[in-house]
């Protein structure tokens, strides 16, 4: 007998870039640069798009003037509802995490009317300023960015599959077991010869 198989995946497919900052002259940067005015990464692609983060070393609005903000713009013009989730991090000095300033967003979309998606109070100045990772007066942080497409089906057939039955066998076995006569009932000495038996099911119940 022979069974066909199908089947199908359905897949949320996504497209991941990092991208490191590192804000060097951070003590001057914060000097010239006042409340509510940024300075802007290089713009970097991700998922046929084009994106910028934008730095406001002293806070986006009044609210946040204590703390660093740092927010992600979508770049492209063109571009409409670009669904993506994105994390900030503080780097240490060997270039892993800083936990404490880690933050991973939501999903969010994004679009070509520059509306951005970010975190106001992302660091303390004072905090920054006083742990080790500012060295040399500069910090790194890595954005890490992940475009969704759009979620599909997938057919994964690979042609027709069928799994085979094997015939039975089972005539064979019993063939074999009395050639051989492994397991034999009963035996009978006949003379100078002896001869093994097997004794069928129903003549051993009705022997009972």
């Amino acid at each position: 007998m022979a069974v066909d198989v199908s089947s199908s995946t359905i897949v949320a497919e996504g497209v991941s870039v990092s991208h490191v900052i590192k804000i060097d002259g951070y003590s001057r940067i914060k000097g010239l640069i006042e409340n509510g005015k940024c300075v802007s990464s290089t713009p970097f692609s991700v998922g046929g798009n084009s994106w910028i983060i934008e730095f406001f070393p002293n806070g986006l609005d009044k609210e946040s003037e204590d703390y660093l903000s740092f927010y992600l713009y979508l770049d492209s013009h063109c571009a409409r509802d670009v669904k993506a989730i994105f994390s900030l991090k503080l780097l240490n000095k060997n270039g892993g995490p800083v936990t404490l300033y880690s933050r991973i967003s939501s999903m969010h979309t994004f679009n070509s009317k520059h509306t951005g998606w970010g975190y106001d109070e992302f660091i303390k100045k004072m905090h920054l300023e006083g742990s080790g990772h500012l060295r040399d007066d500069s910090f790194h942080i890595k954005c890490e960015i992940t475009v969704m497409k759009e979620i599909c089906s997938k057919d994964t057939n690979k042609g027709k599959q069928f799994v085979v039955v094997p015939p039975g066998d089972l005539h064979h076995h019993l063939g074999n077991l009395l050639a051989n006569m492994d397991g034999a009932d009963v035996t009978f000495d006949v003379g100078q010869e002896r001869f093994l038996a097997h004794l069928s099911s129903r003549l051993s119940s009705s022997a009972l």
